[in-house]
């Protein structure tokens, strides 16, 4: 059936991965009767980066059919412009009061624990920070409250609502959930071991890996790069999620995921341009040095 081809087309570049690219050339080449399949092929293409999707796209500007060529460069002059994002972790909250490295702090994942009086204060420092400097045209957020709320205090001073997006989701800690690092040493210290040493290779029981994690939040990334060309936008997100779009953009594994550091309320930087990433700025805290709250 047609539309279980088109889904197929779709998922493809749903998928972002490079593997795609030989089938979406081959269907370019050959499907010059399915005007549909040859539209959700370039759309495919569009959702995945790197220089050999652009010189398909490209290549697809000089097709036999007007409404291929049209689509095909309409795609590519989008892919010209760049999506500045800015990209915020949510404020303190009383289960991360005592920072990262501290064994009380609990695995927070899908609790939805509220920022406590100093993360609000943190929240209200970083929307006059993104005041200063930027001019976003829409705010995200996760769905999760101390995220929410964090967006909430970004988003007011451009009269903007939050658009909560599931894709920012924390990572699902499973049966860690709640618990602190001594406890979960305590009862799964292999999977425990794995994670603080070899996060790469970390099964959480009942959770999310981070593969599984970054697939979908450089899917999310890439979704609004494009809906946001020659746009700036916030998002709201978390420790975790953070981490892992960061090591995505620089192209790095995650193995290396406690090799970058996300402090409450940090900022950090990028650009998206033709399917590939800018770094810019990484977890900048200076609007969090002069002092928070009343008095």
């Amino acid at each position: 059936m047609p539309e279980r081809r088109y889904l197929a087309i779709q998922i493809l570049g749903e998928l972002g991965s490079q593997a795609a690219l030989p089938g979406l050339e081959k269907l370019l080449d050959t499907e010059v009767k399915d005007i549909y399949a040859l539209r959700e092929a370039l759309a495919a293409l569009s959702k995945i980066p790197g220089p050999r999707s652009r010189a398909l796209l490209q290549k697809a500007s000089k097709h036999p059919f007007q409404t291929v060529r049209q689509l095909a460069e309409r795609l590519l002059e989008m892919d010209q412009k760049a999506c500045l994002f800015i990209l915020v972790r949510h404020g303190q909250t009383a289960w991360n009061e005592g920072g990262s490295a501290a064994s009380a702090e609990r695995f927070r994942g899908r609790a939805d624990v509220p920022l406590n009086e100093v993360g609000q204060a943190q929240a209200e420092a970083a929307g006059r920070r993104v005041a200063a400097e930027w001019k976003p045209a829409a705010v995200y957020a996760s769905p999760l409250a101390r995220a929410v709320k964090t967006a909430e205090a970004v988003a007011g001073h451009f009269g903007l609502a939050v658009q909560v997006q599931e894709g920012l989701v924390d990572i699902d800690y499973g049966e860690w959930q709640g618990l602190t690092a001594a406890e979960v040493y305590q009862r799964w210290p292999e999977q425990a071991e794995n994670w603080y040493h070899h996060p790469a290779q970390a099964s959480i029981p009942g959770g999310e890996t981070l593969d599984a994690l970054r697939a979908r939040a450089m899917q999310t990334i890439h979704a609004l790069a494009a809906k946001h060309a020659g746009e700036t936008i916030v998002l709201v997100g978390h420790t975790v999620i953070n981490r892992v779009i960061l090591l995505g953009i620089m192209g790095l594994g995650n193995e290396r995921f406690w090799h970058i550091q996300q402090d409450t309320c940090a900022i950090n930087v990028f650009e998206a341009r033709q399917g590939d990433f800018v770094l810019v700025s990484l977890n900048d805290t200076c609007h969090l040095r002069q002092k928070l709250g009343p008095g």
